[in-house]
């Protein structure tokens, strides 16, 4: 039985408020070095995302949890504990 490949996953966190600055275009070219290799690559930029701080209410350690009680960007980009 052949062996089944797998596609490595990069995930580019970029938190400057500059979307075109010295920290992006590093990042946008380690992201361009990871696709040529066979990675997939996702960019988040976290400036644009409206994450709130735990409040430590631990909705998500409940039996039966759905996951974090916040509801914010934070949650819809799977950032925040799914349950």
């Amino acid at each position: 039985m052949a062996k089944e490949e797998r596609v490595p996953k990069v995930v580019v966190l970029l938190g400057s408020p500059q979307k075109k600055g010295n920290s992006a275009i590093l990042a946008t070219q380690i992201a361009k070095g990871a696709k040529a290799a066979g990675a997939k690559v996702e960019t988040i930029y976290l400036q644009v995302l409206n994450i709130a701080p735990c409040k430590s209410c631990h909705a998500c350690q409940k039996e039966k949890s759905r996951g974090c009680a916040i509801q914010d960007t934070g949650r819809d980009e799977g950032l925040r504990s799914p349950g």
